[in-house]
């Protein structure tokens, strides 16, 4: 694996592992990839802990940029690919996740169905968006006006 491709896979494993453990609070269900808060600790740390080994055990990382490493620019715009692309993959997945419903029939057969119920395991990305928007809005007047 090259040097540019191991940066930028450890980079998004660290990302999505952070964001996982950011998403402990119950605001933001929309970048939750386990419905457990416990799991997703645990998966978070893993995977920045997996992404430190990955990058640092998987060859020699000590290279100059003038043989064949990232100067800071490079860096700074594989980071910035990284974190959009975590970013990105969180909120599909758990948009996927949170709008189905894996259900198991007496006969054993597996059926998928959207839920039906109109709160946050339906809303589309941006209606949840809308949503936070609106109750931090509710929530601040109130703050203010007290």
């Amino acid at each position: 694996m090259g040097f540019s491709l191991a940066y930028f896979v450890a980079c998004s494993l660290a990302c999505i592992g952070i964001l996982q453990l950011a998403s402990i609070s119950p605001r933001s269900r929309y970048l939750q990839l386990f419905k457990l808060g416990s799991l997703r600790k645990f998966v978070g740390l893993l995977l920045i802990f997996a992404s430190f080994l990955l990058f640092f055990l998987t060859g020699d990382r000590v290279i100059s940029d003038h043989e064949g490493g990232l100067d800071a620019n490079q860096q700074a715009i594989i980071f910035s690919l990284s974190a959009l692309f975590s970013y990105i993959f969180c909120a599909v997945v758990s948009q996927l996740i949170l709008k189905v419903i894996i259900k198991v029939d007496s006969t054993n057969e597996i059926t998928c169905s959207p839920i039906h119920k109109k709160d946050y395991y339906e809303l589309t990305f941006s209606e949840l968006q809308e949503k936070n928007w609106s109750d931090f809005k509710v929530w601040i007047t109130q703050y203010f006006k007290s």
